[in-house]
């Protein structure tokens, strides 16, 4: 049986490690819409954390307090359901195909001599995400592949 079969048959997932990786496994906890625990890995406090995703987060010790935010969130499907909506709507914000395909696709046409620069394909890029997300773009966040 392979992991990802294994999510339509869980209530709950937990990332109780110090390590971890980008967060591949977190995503796909969140595509099945699954409550998350997760201990606060570096990568998940640079990268994943500042999006806002609503999970329960430990700091490298169980405590009695963890132990009641997973207990309030089996018992109440309400509470359960607006964790795992939004932590979706969030991931395919930041996450998704499409935000993929919009930042990646005008690299590839200045790849392939379609567009003046790599640096104008990925500002174009990045502006056109910030106006999809509603959001004033801040370029100097952003890394620009020089010609």
């Amino acid at each position: 049986m392979r992991v990802w079969n294994i999510y339509a048959h869980v209530d709950f997932v937990t990332f109780p490690s110090l390590y971890e990786g980008f967060g591949n496994a977190f995503l796909e906890a969140i595509y099945f819409k699954k409550p998350i625990l997760v201990n606060r890995y570096s990568t998940f406090v640079t990268d994943i954390e500042p999006k806002g995703f609503d999970v329960v987060t430990m700091d490298g010790n169980l405590t009695s307090k963890i132990v009641q935010d997973v207990r309030e969130v089996f018992k109440s499907p309400e509470r359960t359901a607006e964790m795992v909506n939004l932590n979706y709507e969030i991931a395919k914000q930041h996450y998704s195909y499409g935000v993929l395909w919009q930042r990646l696709n005008p690299i590839m046409e200045c790849m392939l001599g379609r567009v003046d620069s790599a640096e104008n394909a990925v500002i174009s890029a990045n502006r056109q995400v910030a106006n999809d997300l509603k959001i004033k773009p801040d370029l100097s966040q952003f890394v620009y592949l020089k010609n």
